[in-house]
């Protein structure tokens, strides 16, 4: 996934969550903002009808029109509650429309100067809280989707303008091959740490040259060290072989210890492969090397033990070759006995004596 994707998923889902929240926030907002200007409204209708109604007894009756109705009605004392105003949505039918339509409902009750109590109901025409929430959900969407669309266009141009430096410089590294001299690094910029990133990575290429270099002429030089005593013994053989003083007693000689031999010179070790490559001498595996020649020069030997500097190698010649290796740490290698050597103060081959009169063994780990 590139940069730019990851940033902008990234960025897409918390702006869903802030929005989704936002809009959640805002309808109920809304809605008890309209409850609560509806309630101001039916509280001032209420005072005016019972100042009315106080005023003039024969205003003791329903009032009906299009927008607001009110209904007054006689009740027992034991059912007025006269300090008390309840307020509830509710629904009324509307002849003209045909259909039911929302009120907000007032319901209070007052007392006569002739101590009768009587139970006021205000309605009066509201939204569609439904109908608003559907609108105000599909508003969400539209304004959700624009702003996202706004928002990732914008982020996108900014992004691509802002990183710029570091896509030049992630393209000047797929361009960069070992070996080869690469382009001028033209990368300019004004962030400290796009031209502190440029710094970092030019001089690390530079590093990464010069040992690539210096590892290729050493492969070069070795390689010709390597060509150089091949040429040097079948020259030596020729100028022998025309030598006046070389008698043919002497040549039957070389000719009688070394007959029927052939000579091949090869490379093995760790880092054996790549010298072979550039002297164009074949490679041989270190632990088939060791093999070949105990077997050629001991057939009756039985193991091989080979102490390095890094590993120690075990090779099980009867019944087939079987190798044993300890890698994981340099435990019985050459540079461990080298190090035990020196701390007792003793040489290799004093310790190799002192080893011979050994009655037990320790397992160390080391």
């Amino acid at each position: 996934m590139k940069l730019i994707h990851y940033t902008f998923r990234n960025l897409s889902i918390p702006l869903l969550i802030i929005l989704t929240a936002w809009a959640c926030c805002f309808y109920f907002v809304i809605m008890h903002e309209i409850d609560d200007e509806t309630n101001d409204s039916l509280e001032n209708y209420k005072e005016i009808i019972i100042k009315s109604v106080l005023a003039d007894s024969t205003l003791l009756r329903d009032h009906v029109d299009i927008m607001t109705k009110y209904y007054i009605r006689e009740v027992p004392e034991a059912e007025a509650e006269l300090d008390k105003d309840e307020f509830f949505d509710s629904t009324t039918y509307i002849e003209i429309e045909m259909e039911y339509e929302p009120v907000r409902v007032l319901r209070t009750w007052f007392m006569t100067s002739d101590r009768k109590y009587y139970e006021l109901t205000i309605e009066t025409s509201t939204l569609e809280k439904e109908d608003m929430a559907e609108a105000i959900f599909w508003s969400i969407i539209i304004l959700y989707v624009s702003l996202l669309c706004c928002i990732l266009l914008v982020s996108h141009f900014v992004f691509k303008s802002s990183f710029r430096p570091l896509y030049t410089l992630v393209k000047w590294l797929k361009e960069y091959r070992p070996g080869k001299q690469p382009a001028p690094l033209v990368n300019e910029t004004q962030v400290e740490e796009f031209k502190i990133l440029n710094t970092a990575i030019q001089t690390a290429m530079e590093r990464n040259t010069a040992m690539y270099n210096q590892q290729k002429q050493f492969v070069e030089n070795a390689s010709h060290e390597l060509q150089t005593p091949l040429a040097i013994c079948m020259n030596k053989l020729e100028l022998l072989s025309e030598d006046p003083d070389c008698t043919e007693e002497q040549l039957s000689e070389i000719a009688e210890e070394y007959s029927g031999c052939r000579f091949r010179l090869s490379i093995t070790g760790s880092a054996g492969l790549g010298l072979a490559n550039a002297s164009g001498l074949p490679f041989v595996q270190e632990v088939f090397g060791a093999f070949i020649a105990v077997k050629n020069s001991y057939p009756d030997a039985d193991v091989v033990i080979e102490l390095g500097g890094e590993d120690a190698k075990i090779i099980f010649l009867t019944g087939g070759v079987e190798q044993r290796m300890n890698g994981s740490c340099a435990g019985g290698t050459g540079a461990f006995i080298d190090q035990m050597a020196t701390l007792l103060d003793i040489t290799v081959d004093e310790m190799d004596a002192l080893s011979l009169t050994a009655n037990k063994v320790y397992p160390i780990a080391s």
